[in-house]
């Protein structure tokens, strides 16, 4: 079997008013500092004041190995 990475998360709309959920990035860094970057939609949703955007994503563990694991807005 082929070792998986399993990323899960959630964005959180902790303002006031309704905000448009940007695309989100997962920056997997492995054990020689490369970066390998994923991107996962959002279908330009709106999440409104106190709503949570769950995700989830299942990666292939990249040959050297994982240093680090960041997800972020993708600009």
């Amino acid at each position: 079997l082929k070792p998986v990475l399993f990323v899960d998360g959630e964005a959180a709309n902790d303002g006031t008013r309704s905000e448009e959920l940007p695309p989100l990035e997962i920056r997997v860094t492995d054990n020689d500092s490369n970066i390998i970057r994923y991107r996962l939609g959002t279908s330009n949703r709106a999440l409104a004041p106190g709503e949570r955007f769950g995700f989830s994503s299942r990666l292939d563990v990249p040959k050297d190995g994982v240093k680090a694991v960041a997800v972020v807005f993708a600009g």
